[in-house]
């Protein structure tokens, strides 16, 4: 943490060194300190923090190799496709990796994240992301369009995965596939900027036999605490329960109360987050 505005992921080796603005770091100096610690530079004119690789804090620092999805929205989805320790969930759509960083946190150590990735390149970056966080065993990368080539493959088996989360262009693309590899009942999430893609989407869940599904939208309104003057009318009434004379234009009590006030300035539109549960029989056997 080197600011406000300014996170940096950085790789502690021996004998290394981090030169910036703020001065001099030797990567020595970090080993054996507290997570949160405030580290000062060799001439201790320029300090900064030691923070853990949070999905929040990477996905601040991270370069962006596509557009993420926002921590509001990362949080509904987690929460909705009901994300436990232990699972197999399968994504579409890696991206920068922000919503797979997510998914691994509430996964734990025995949960398994496979994520499907088209483009090549992208797909290489974000292995290399998860290897540097230490999360290789925990999740595995493929470079494959499911929309023409679906999930089944040698590490997905057919009604073999606990939940299932697209960030597609075409989701409704993927549904066929999503209903094949998802458990009985199993949770399905969908995420879409735009309505018509919510539309799809939803025609296409009924039509596979998926039920209880729902879109949402997260918006994020802030409120701060701040103190604020007013009357006070228990201290005015009081007054005149008493029989206190009150001047001609004499200003009334007033009292200060903590409030919270909403901030200005709420985040617009992100996208709609569409949920469903698999059909109860599997495709297959609903088809024989």
């Amino acid at each position: 943490w080197l600011g406000r505005q300014e996170l940096r992921p950085l790789v502690v080796a021996a004998g290394q060194k981090l030169d910036n603005r703020f001065g001099l770091f030797r990567h020595d100096s970090f080993v054996g300190r507290a997570l949160g610690a405030k580290v000062f530079s060799e001439k201790g004119r320029g300090w900064l923090l030691l923070l853990p690789a949070t999905p929040e804090l990477w996905a601040a620092a991270l370069p962006l190799r596509t557009q993420i999805i926002q921590a509001l929205d990362r949080a509904v989805v987690t929460a909705e496709l009901h994300i436990r320790p232990g699972q197999k969930v399968l994504e579409s759509g890696t991206g920068s990796g922000a919503m797979s960083l997510s998914l691994l946190r509430a996964l734990g150590s025995k949960g398994k994240l496979l994520t499907f990735e088209y483009n090549q390149s992208r797909a290489d970056a974000a292995r290399k992301d998860f290897e540097a966080l230490g999360m290789q065993e925990r999740v595995d990368v493929f470079c494959r369009n499911v929309c023409q080539d679906g999930f089944l493959c040698d590490a997905v088996e057919a009604t073999s995965v606990d939940a299932l989360f697209l960030d597609l262009p075409r989701p409704q693309d993927a549904l066929q596939s999503a209903a094949e590899v998802l458990k009985p009942n199993g949770r399905l999430g969908s995420y879409s900027p735009c309505i018509e893609q919510v539309m799809a989407t939803c025609d296409g869940l009924r039509a596979l036999g998926f039920h209880s599904i729902r879109t949402i939208e997260a918006r994020e309104k802030v409120f701060e605490p701040s103190r604020l003057d007013f009357i006070d009318l228990e201290g005015a009434a009081a007054q005149q329960r008493e029989g206190v004379q009150r001047r001609p234009r004499a200003p009334l009590p007033m009292a200060t109360r903590l409030c919270a006030k909403a901030v200005p300035g709420m985040r617009g539109h992100t996208a709609y987050l569409t949920f469903a549960y698999a059909p109860l029989t599997p495709l297959g056997d609903a088809a024989s």
